[in-house]
């Protein structure tokens, strides 16, 4: 019998929407049998068993979650905001991976409701921030997060919630002071050359202060990146950095709120770690209450 020939691939069960991991980022050994040869009947050897290495997901594994669309009561399952910006089914998806209830939704009741709220988003500030003002909704967020309800901004997300963008020259949120800028494409990479605008791909974030949301994250993990604007907040609210020809602020906010420049749902298990964490986070303040 052949021996197994380890090739590399992933050793986790894939998040759905994560992007295939370079080949240059190694994360663990898959095992694949080369072709059998074809032997006459009597002279096949028995068949051994074929054995994975067993791995327990890297993220805590939470009770199954119900239908996303029919929450069983209040404050047991998170709302991802519908305001027509992107990628709210990926955040649910991957909600749904490790076991957490949610609904993707724009009703003030199920909002209220919720243990914490996900503000996700793709796109441009200034085809968003229309639709939140016509809404509602922006008054909504902005509502919820200062009555203490958890709040987890994603890419646009945690743009808007920033005073200004100068993608479109947008007035936005004004959760926390600050302002989103387009990358300086005369920036230097590490190896001297000039940075790609956007920023696309994999990179670690250096956290500047100790949260509940990072629990179980490793220093060395990498998150997925994809934008041209970052977010400037003011310097005592900046969480953590990340370096694409310079130090960028790439998560910030205060416990309880956060916002993050990254897709934790398209980052694999140190995302899932997030979002679970987050979950936990939501469920202890709202039973607290």
């Amino acid at each position: 019998m052949p021996v197994p020939v380890p090739v590399p691939v992933a050793d986790f069960p894939a998040s759905p929407d994560r992007p295939v991991p370079s080949p240059a980022r190694p994360d663990c050994q898959f095992f694949l049998l080369p072709l059998r040869l074809t032997l006459p009947q009597q002279a096949q050897p028995p068949r051994p068993p074929i054995r994975l290495p067993a791995a327990a997901p890297p993220w805590p594994r939470l009770s199954p979650s119900r239908a996303p669309h029919m929450p069983h009561q209040a404050h047991d399952y998170l709302a991802i905001i519908e305001y027509k910006a992107g990628n709210q089914t990926s955040v649910r998806r991957a909600l749904k991976h490790i076991g957490v209830n949610a609904v993707v939704t724009s009703d003030l009741v199920t909002l209220s409701k919720a243990a914490g709220i996900i503000f996700p988003g793709v796109g441009a500030a200034g085809q968003a921030m229309p639709v939140l003002r016509e809404t509602g909704l922006g008054n909504i967020i902005k509502d919820l997060a200062s009555r203490g309800r958890p709040l987890l901004g994603i890419c646009l997300g945690c743009q808007i919630m920033l005073d200004h963008s100068d993608e479109n020259d947008t007035e936005t949120l004004g959760i926390f002071r600050g302002n989103n800028v387009r990358f300086d494409s005369g920036r230097l990479d590490e190896d001297g050359r000039p940075i790609r605008v956007p920023h696309i791909g994999w990179n670690t974030v250096r956290l500047s202060k100790e949260t509940a949301l990072w629990e179980g994250v490793g220093p060395d993990e990498q998150f997925y990146f994809v934008h041209s604007y970052t977010p400037v907040p003011e310097p005592e609210v900046v969480m953590g950095t990340t370096y694409h020809g310079g130090e960028f602020a790439s998560v910030f906010g205060k416990e309880g709120t956060w916002a993050l420049q990254f897709h934790p749902e398209k980052s694999g298990p140190p995302g899932l770690r997030l979002l679970a964490n987050f979950y936990r986070y939501s469920v202890k303040a709202a039973e607290a209450d």
